[in-house]
Formats: structure tokens, C-alpha cells, sequence
């Protein structure tokens, strides 16, 4: 086994679990509004917790690229090499833009379909994009190819974490929460 590869700082670990958490819970909230009755008060009730979580996940994964931005990288140890180093990085960073573009794209689907809401039942969502059917639509079958793309992305990194551990390199332990920054 490699020797301890520097782990990511404690703000940037609890952020990536913390984001896995919400993509999960929000995640099964999607899927389970497409099995419950369009009119059903039970639907609506986890339509906003879905909404209201893909936000939160959009402003946490914000967050999360300004602090790694200021934070940096930790190097890895032993080196990866030159191929696994850029895959990474494009698996990183395909994870990174679908993050992102998923919510926009909820949101464009709420918004522009005239379905506004307010953040967990609370604060109202501004509302900056105009009543359009059609965009509505399309927004809606973006969010749903970002989602099945986010969770492929998803499992292929889970995969990557376990070739890691196996492997032994070191570079599964930089994230794991209990790691020694």
C-alpha cells in the first residue's frame, strides 16, 4: 500500500459527501414523482422537495468549486501518470458541469412551464425566465438526459473510488472523511 497521499481539506470532504447525500435524496425524489399520480398532493409535496434540494445541490457545488479553486489540489501520491491524471480531470470536471447544468435546467422546467415555488416551502424562487411551453419541454427532456448523464457519471466514479482502494494508491483515502488533511 502506498504511503498516505495528502487528503483534501476537511471543508471540501464534508462538502463532497455532503453533495453525495443530496444528490441521492434528490435523486429518489425524481424518480419517484414519475411513479405517483400527477394530481396527487403526495407528488407535489416531493416535486418540492426535488426542486428545492437540486437547488441547494446547485449553490453547494458552487461553493464547492470556489473553495477548491482557492484550496488547489492535493498531489497524488504516487503519481497517477499522465493518462489516469487527464481522465480524472475530464471525469472531475463532466461531473462538475452536469452538477450544474442539471438544476439550471429544473429550474428552466418549473419556471418556464409557470410551476414556480418557493425554496423548501419557504422563500420564493425568483422567477427570471418567461411562461414558454416549449422551452418548458425541452428544458424538461435536457434535465432528464443530464440526470440518467449524472448518474452514469456518478457510478463510474464510485467504480473509480473502488479500483483506487483496491489498488491501494492512495487516492480513494483523499476524500474519505476520515483523512488527515
Amino acid at each position: 500500500m502506498a504511503d498516505a497521499a495528502p487528503a483534501y481539506n476537511f471543508a471540501i470532504r464534508g462538502l463532497h459527501w455532503l453533495m453525495f447525500v443530496v444528490l441521492v435524496v434528490a435523486a429518489a425524489g425524481g424518480v419517484a414523482t414519475l411513479y405517483l399520480p400527477h394530481d396527487s398532493p403526495l407528488r407535489e409535496q416531493v416535486m418540492l422537495y426535488h426542486k428545492s434540494l437540486g437547488l441547494t445541490l446547485l449553490g453547494l457545488v458552487v461553493l464547492r468549486v470556489l473553495l477548491r479553486l482557492a484550496s488547489g489540489t492535493p498531489a497524488y501520491k504516487p503519481p497517477l501518470g499522465k493518462f489516469n491524471e487527464k481522465v480524472a480531470g475530464l471525469a472531475h470536471l463532466l461531473l462538475y458541469a452536469a452538477m450544474i447544468a442539471l438544476p439550471i435546467a429544473g429550474y428552466v422546467t418549473s419556471m418556464a412551464g409557470k410551476h414556480e415555488f418557493a425554496w423548501f416551502g419557504y422563500y420564493p424562487v425568483p422567477n427570471y425566465i418567461p411562461a414558454n411551453a416549449d422551452l418548458s419541454k425541452s428544458a424538461q427532456q435536457a434535465h432528464l438526459a443530464l440526470a440518467i448523464a449524472l448518474g452514469g457519471l456518478v457510478a463510474l466514479h464510485l467504480l473509480a473510488a473502488v479500483w483506487h482502494k483496491l489498488r491501494g494508491d492512495g487516492v480513494y483515502q483523499r476524500m474519505w472523511p476520515a483523512a488527515k488533511a
